[in-house]
């Protein structure tokens, strides 16, 4: 499978999708449905991570299909950010179009796995910090 998702972690606060060549759109829109519904209703946010990095090229759509998806998609109460793993060279155009659509920061880059699990670990930090 291109693009497939697990549990980060046994509590299931941490989506973990990984991409693998060739993939398309269309397989992610499928995992990504598939892992909300997996953590709606859940009680807390679930911080996504998106780790491309074993992925050498991107869809053809990839831009347009971000900018659909950011758009188009309903924020659900158990979302949470999102991590863009990879040095891919067209994660940097995909990160300045997603930075530009999103309201908030809500999606971010790290070149490794440990550097997304380090801003996970912060993003929840602050949210536990800010409930207390």
């Amino acid at each position: 499978m291109p693009v497939v998702w697990t549990w980060q972690d046994t509590e299931k606060r941490i989506i973990h999708f990984v991409f693998r060549d060739p993939w398309a759109s269309d397989e992610f829109l499928a995992a990504n449905d598939d892992a909300n519904d997996a953590a709606r209703g859940s009680n807390h946010k679930v911080d996504a991570i998106f780790d491309l990095t074993h992925v050498h090229s991107l869809p053809r759509n990839i831009i347009t299909g971000t900018i659909d998806l950011v758009r188009h998609s309903d924020t659900q109460p158990h979302q949470g950010s999102a991590v863009i793993v990879g040095k891919h060279p067209g994660l940097k155009i995909l990160m300045k179009v997603i930075t530009q659509l999103a309201t908030k920061d809500i999606v971010f880059h790290a070149e490794d796995l440990q550097g997304a699990l380090a801003i996970v670990a912060d993003l929840q930090a602050r949210r536990t910090a800010d409930t207390e």
